[in-house]
This record gives C-alpha cells, sequence and structure tokens, in this order.
C-alpha cells in the first residue's frame, strides 16, 4: 500500500469510499466544460431577446423560459454563443438602432425604442460599439458613403458595408 488507505481487496469495503477513491484516481478534468444551450432553447433565448429590445427582460425570465436556473443559463447561454445574455441583448439593440437610424426618427425616440435610459447611454454604448456617435453614424449613411464603421474584436475601427 503506498500510505493511502484503500479499500481495494477488502470484502466490507464502503461503497462511498470506493467511488470517491475512483474520482480521486480519475483523470482530472475541467470543472469550466463549455455548458451550452439545446437548440429550442437557443432559439427560444434569441427570439425572447428580439421581441423585448424596447422592454426589460430579466435573466430570471429567459432561464425560465429555457427550464434552466438563473446561473445555469447563464453559462450555458455564454457557452452557446460567446457573450453574455446581457452582451446578446445589447448587440441586437445596437442593430436594431442602425436600422432606426436609416429614417428620420429623433436619436432621443431611436434610443427609448431600443430600450436604453436615455439618448446619452445610448450615444456611449453605440459609440463603443460601432466606433462613430449614432448621429454621424447617420450622417455618414446619408451622405452616401455608406461608411458603418465597427469596432473589431481587438480594439482597432473596421470598415463594413
Amino acid at each position: 500500500m503506498s500510505g493511502r488507505y484503500s479499500t481495494r481487496g477488502h470484502a466490507d469495503f464502503d461503497p462511498l469510499l470506493e467511488r470517491t477513491e475512483d474520482r480521486e484516481e480519475a483523470p482530472a478534468t475541467s470543472s469550466r466544460q463549455a455548458i451550452r444551450l439545446s437548440a429550442w432553447q437557443e432559439r427560444r433565448a434569441k427570439e425572447l431577446i428580439a421581441a423585448h429590445l424596447g422592454s426589460g427582460l430579466s435573466i430570471a425570465r429567459l432561464a425560465r423560459e429555457c427550464s434552466l436556473s438563473r446561473s445555469h443559463f447563464s453559462r450555458a447561454f455564454h457557452g452557446s454563443t460567446g457573450v453574455s445574455p446581457h452582451q446578446w441583448l445589447t448587440r441586437q439593440r445596437i442593430e436594431h438602432a442602425k436600422r432606426l437610424l436609416l429614417d428620420d426618427l429623433l436619436i432621443t425616440r431611436i434610443a427609448q425604442d431600443c430600450g436604453f435610459a436615455d439618448q446619452a447611454h445610448f450615444s456611449r454604448v453605440f459609440t463603443r460599439l460601432v466606433g462613430l456617435s449614432p448621429s454621424r453614424w447617420r450622417l455618414g449613411l446619408l451622405r452616401g458613403k455608406g461608411i458603418a464603421r465597427e469596432r473589431c474584436p481587438s480594439g482597432a475601427t473596421c470598415r463594413s458595408g
């Protein structure tokens, strides 16, 4: 024996101890293995988010609709999409705002319709994600340049459009 208590070879061992020992001898696996939503859960979560861009939508409701706890839902959503539910919602709101900016709606109205607290909050988030303020982004489109500069994942500015 290697100095460690072993139940192997004993007729009267405790099965619980054997299971514990087997776990200790098993190869170490990451406790942070990728947890993912099932296809229906991911689809349902994205549908709910899309339907509630301008209103409040809680993690609790999303989790309930997917039959998961809040913490498990958040981890699984991130595992499926690569971003948190809040980040997904924010990105979808910005994409919706871009579509609304094609019309002549007031930016304060767009901010409200997209679920932002106020125009200043909307402008900060839009600028951080797109690289231009909403009014400059709209102006670039109106001038016929079709520019929609967005931040690349690396933080640099990319051109698209």
